[in-house]
């Protein structure tokens, strides 16, 4: 798993006093206050592949294809 640094606010303000684990578990140096409402803000991306070497896609009209699903396998660490 891939991220750009997120950014993190408590209570409205914001934080960076968190580290990251490898799939993306924020913990936090201190405990946030009870009630506290946190934000995460930032982008994720997961390493995959297709679950099949073949895609079965219908041809509905001239340039416009349908297809009924894709299918992904995670590809961990």
């Amino acid at each position: 798993m891939i991220w750009t640094q997120p950014t993190v606010t408590v209570g409205g303000a914001a934080t960076t006093a968190f580290t990251i684990g490898p799939y993306g578990a924020i913990q936090f140096s201190t405990a946030p206050a009870a009630g506290a409402q946190i934000v995460w803000s930032g982008q994720f991306l997961f390493l995959c592949r297709f679950d099949e070497d073949q895609l079965d896609a219908t041809q509905m009209f001239k340039d416009l294809w349908s297809q009924g699903g894709l299918n992904f396998v995670t590809i961990k660490p």
